[in-house]
């Protein structure tokens, strides 16, 4: 499936079946934004554009979740650990090194 989606060959029958999504529109120079949730996902995470380390270096993610499936705390919990992750990629290595089920502080 990830051969089909990097050479796009992914069809949207292959691709209906996910619980979450990543919506990125920084490429178009969009900031920040709020992505709507497609059923019969349940969570999608938008991300704006990155700026480069001498205009702050940082990114904007949110998160939309079907709140009939997704409770909102950890919902944001899962947020807050993507977001650890991102700011501090070698953590992500050393949890999956160690096999810890630990969310990052």
């Amino acid at each position: 499936m990830v051969d089909a989606a990097c050479t796009h060959q992914l069809t949207s029958a292959e691709a209906d079946t996910g619980t979450c999504s990543l919506s990125n529109l920084g490429p178009f120079g969009i900031d920040h934004f709020t992505a709507l949730v497609s059923p019969p996902q349940s969570l999608v995470v938008a991300m704006g554009r990155i700026r480069p380390p001498a205009e702050g270096g940082t990114v904007s993610l949110t998160v939309s979740a079907d709140h009939r499936v997704l409770n909102g705390a950890r919902t944001a919990e899962y947020l807050d650990a993507a977001a650890t992750w991102l700011e501090r990629p070698l953590r992500l290595l050393l949890d999956a090194a160690t096999d810890s089920t630990e969310q990052p502080k």
